[in-house]
Formats: structure tokens, C-alpha cells, sequence
């Protein structure tokens, strides 16, 4: 922290593990499909509690196993992953 101010890292590290991450809405076009919420991967490992390098782990699985394991995400611009929000709770939803 310098001069009263913290950078983005010390901001993020601080963090509650109480909070819920910050949702991100797609952009969509004028009576064009409905947003997408997606999430960062380490913002997928606050959500499901566990670390950034584990998301990271299932993430690569969901895509070598073509989506029958891991985490659910799509890859934007060809090197980003995102992880849409509705996958992921639906990945967590305990089913009867």
C-alpha cells in the first residue's frame, strides 16, 4: 500500500472468504440474446472454495475430457477461459 492507496493485488487479497465475486455481464446487443454471467477462474475457486491452482486443474480437465469433468468454461479469444455462472451452479446442484 503506497500513500493511502492499495494496488489491485492488495485489494483482491483482501477479500472476505464471506463474499461472493464480483459477477461480470456480457455485453449483448439491442433485442440480442440474453447476458451471460461469466467469472474469472480464480473468481470460479472463491465460489466453489477452493484454490486458484485447483480451478485451474479442473478447468484443463473440462476441456481434455470434452466436458464430461472439471470445471465448466468456454475460451474467449482463444486464451482466456471464463466460466459462465449457470454451468457452474448447475455443476453444483445436488441432484435427488
Amino acid at each position: 500500500m503506497r500513500d493511502g492507496t492499495a494496488s489491485f493485488e492488495e485489494k483482491d487479497m483482501t477479500r472476505f472468504d464471506n463474499e461472493q465475486p464480483d459477477i461480470v455481464r456480457a455485453a449483448s446487443v439491442a433485442d440480442g440474446p440474453a447476458p451471460i454471467e461469466l467469472l474469472t477462474i480464480p473468481e470460479a475457486a472463491r465460489f466453489l472454495r477452493i484454490g486458484r491452482s485447483a480451478a485451474y486443474d479442473l478447468a484443463r480437465r473440462f476441456e481434455a475430457t470434452g466436458g464430461d469433468e472439471g470445471i465448466p468454461c468456454i475460451r474467449v479469444g482463444g486464451r482466456l477461459l471464463r466460466v459462465p455462472v449457470d454451468a457452474l451452479r448447475a455443476m453444483v446442484t445436488i441432484r435427488p
